[in-house]
């Protein structure tokens, strides 16, 4: 839900934004893509911690880095700063869909995983309707900064949420190989024959 929320403000707020920053809708724009590219190239760092940490320490770092990301877009004064912003949100969110996944494989039988990835996705989704006339509502009345504190106030809920709820588990899969060993055996997971059809596809 964060991750959605936090993508579209840019694109609810960019003339605003631009105004504010000096520069022209269409620089702000491109400048957008950074938190895609650095949630995608997030995804194998992030799958390899929680393998070695556990769901409940990396989901809790990338709330934390949620917060400071949305902190910093905020405040941002110029388009360094919300560069910045942009690429600390997006290697903070990479983990929202992965983390709650990870854990209820970890916690549920086979037969109640359907049920509760398709409660994550369904509540995930809520933040596409966040984006939508509630973020236009808040931009519209109190500018687009307060859109992200009012991010940074869903973050730091979901924070606590985590903290006190999820259950402490030891990482299953914990070793003594390097980080980086183990991004290169996710990678060559993906490339492997009964894999690289529906890693192309997808």
């Amino acid at each position: 839900m964060l991750s959605t929320l936090l993508r579209t403000i840019p694109a609810i707020s960019l003339d605003l934004m631009a105004r504010d920053f000096g520069t022209s809708p269409q620089a702000l724009a491109s400048l957008t893509s950074i938190y895609h590219f650095s949630f995608a190239a997030s995804q194998i760092p992030v799958g390899a911690a929680m393998d070695r940490f556990g769901v409940r320490p990396v989901s809790l770092s990338l709330l934390g880095g949620t917060v400071v990301g949305t902190l910093v877009s905020a405040l941002a004064t110029g388009p360094a700063s919300f560069v910045l912003g942009q690429l600390m949100l997006g290697i903070a969110t990479s983990g929202m869909l992965m983390c709650p996944m990870t854990l209820a494989a970890k916690q549920m039988s086979a037969a109640k995983f359907g049920l509760w990835s398709g409660l994550i996705l369904s509540i995930g989704n809520i933040g596409m309707l966040l984006s939508a006339s509630p973020l236009a509502f808040v931009v519209d009345q109190f500018g687009w900064r307060a859109g992200f504190w009012v991010s940074a106030g869903f973050g730091i809920a979901v924070l606590i949420a985590v903290f006190a709820l999820v259950p402490r588990q030891p990482a299953v899969h914990a070793d003594d190989s390097s980080p980086l060993h183990q991004m290169a055996e996710v990678l060559r997971l993906g490339l492997s024959r009964g894999l690289r059809g529906l890693i192309a596809l997808s």
